[in-house]
């Protein structure tokens, strides 16, 4: 029982580390993940991961990009997205077999993503019981889509692409629905927000987090409307 309230203290005393530290002292990892299909909860699984870090605010060559061996099928409807086959991935590693590679790749950084629980939820699901799937539970993030819309509350849309289309993000170098591909698109995206977020005079992790929290509360809001009409 020592053990578990030690761990909880541990993690709380690491949260607020992060949260009073600078975005240009931190270190950022952008992830994302292709799958074989949109629903965790009927037992899909990931085939790509991909990461990309970030510090001193510039996108490092320090990256991840994996094809997973998802042990099921991938539906038509995923490869015709990210057009992964099953003979592409069928003599690729698990992601358990990926733990220690990605594990290093995240500690001591911020993770980042868009619609980044989608992400998270793939992850604990295709490697439970491992330090991944653990790391991703208790790490600081942020989703790129609040951050947007706590930044740009009045947007329709928070799809990455026109996100990237509104704000004259880069693309064309990098291909769309590839894991790689999207976490470099992401990265460019966050340092856009974090650039106007420090207009602001937002500079810290707390102070991003809280523009999360503005965000979120938006989407929600979103939702709400979208079943209204």
């Amino acid at each position: 029982m020592k053990n578990i309230f030690n761990n909880i203290k541990a993690y709380f005393v690491s949260i607020n580390r992060y949260k009073t530290a600078t975005t240009q002292e931190s270190i950022f990892a952008v992830l994302d993940t292709e799958t074989t299909g949109l629903n965790v909860n009927e037992g899909h699984r990931i085939v790509s991961i991909g990461a990309t870090k970030i510090k001193n605010l510039k996108i490092t060559n320090e990256i991840i990009d994996e094809l997973v061996n998802p042990e099921r099928q991938i539906s038509e409807p995923s490869i015709k997205i990210h057009h992964i086959t099953q003979e592409q991935v069928q003599n690729k590693p698990v992601l358990k077999k990926l733990d220690e590679k990605i594990y290093n790749f995240l500690e001591n950084t911020v993770l980042v993503g868009h619609n980044l629980n989608f992400d998270i939820k793939f992850i604990i699901k295709s490697a439970p019981y491992t330090t991944i799937a653990h790391r991703v539970k208790n790490i600081v993030t942020i989703d790129t889509i609040y951050l947007a819309a706590g930044i740009y509350p009045h947007f329709n849309s928070y799809e990455l692409s026109l996100l990237c289309k509104t704000l004259k993000i880069q693309t064309e170098d990098q291909k769309r629905h590839s894991a790689l591909g999207d976490s470099v698109i992401t990265a460019r995206l966050f340092l856009h927000l974090l650039e106007e977020a420090s207009k602001k005079n937002i500079n810290t992790i707390g102070g991003i987090l809280h523009l999360c929290q503005q965000g979120k509360q938006i989407q929600i809001l979103m939702k709400d409307f979208n079943k209204i009409h």
